[in-house]
């Protein structure tokens, strides 16, 4: 005959429902992790803590400023977190829109491309920040992921330990 010990009540609601959880657990990382790559990329841009090559004589008279990828500044704020499920997207969408719009001009999402990847042709250069983002706060997001899991195994729902600073 086998002997049961211990609380099986409580073990079979941690295994039960250890799948739901997870799910949610993880999807919420996601979400707060998209919303936090969003906001250091912001702030990395209009800091200019990347490190970027400085715009041409040319563009800094037109903007004045030699801080690139800020002009009115549509392109930086519509960088945007979003999370669906396990998935996370962070960029521009293609539905961007400019503050002020002229005729013939680039959508959003084209200028962050033609910024993003450079264009040799025309003498724009490569202006990655997501890259730098990541690399420089992949033991917080790494940590959250950790953290969501024990949460999990504890059956209770992930929380943040707290805000980065953008």
């Amino acid at each position: 005959m086998i002997e049961k010990f211990g609380d099986w009540d409580k073990m079979r609601d941690i295994v039960y429902g250890f799948a739901d959880r997870f799910d949610r657990n993880i999807e919420k990382v996601m979400k707060v992790t998209a919303e936090r790559v969003a906001e250091v990329m912001q702030a990395g841009i209009k800091q200019n803590r990347f490190g970027f090559v400085p715009n041409k004589e040319a563009t800094q008279k037109r903007k004045g400023s030699s801080l690139p990828l800020v002009d009115t500044g549509s392109m930086v704020d519509s960088i945007q977190g979003i999370a669906k499920g396990k998935e996370a997207f962070v960029g521009i969408t293609r539905s961007a829109k400019r503050r002020e719009s002229k005729p013939g001009e680039p959508e959003l999402v084209n200028l962050a491309a033609i910024q993003f990847f450079g264009c040799e042709k025309v003498g724009i250069p490569k202006r990655d920040p997501i890259a730098p983002t990541l690399k420089g706060y992949k033991k917080t997001f790494i940590r959250d992921l950790e953290d969501a899991v024990q949460a999990t195994c504890d059956n209770r729902n992930w929380k943040p330990r707290e805000a980065i600073k953008a």
